[in-house]
């Protein structure tokens, strides 16, 4: 397990002064994300607020659904596509 630990002083601070979390060591930044969500809303924060601080932008969103798509493509028309040297490109008709 591994400790992420946060410890500030400062005087005029609007943040907790100590955060220490214990988390798995393969722990990725999605997980990270779901858990600071979980976190927040065991604070008491409202869901609309957790909702648009961690919102991501639709400009992400668009990127990963062409990226999804393309791949989505790819494994179900492998009939259209050729292989040559590593690299994808449509076989001319």
């Amino acid at each position: 397990m591994a400790k992420f630990i946060f410890i500030t002083d400062e005087v005029e601070n609007r943040e907790a002064s100590k955060i220490e979390l214990q988390v798995p060591n393969d722990l990725n930044v999605f997980e990270f994300k779901n858990m600071c969500i979980r976190m927040a809303s065991a604070m008491g924060y409202n869901s609309n607020s957790i909702g648009k601080a961690f919102e991501t932008t639709k400009e992400i969103e668009q990127i990963n659904k062409e990226i999804f798509s393309i791949f989505y493509d790819v494994d179900n028309n492998t009939s259209d596509i050729v292989t040559t040297t590593g690299s994808l490109f449509h076989h001319p008709v």
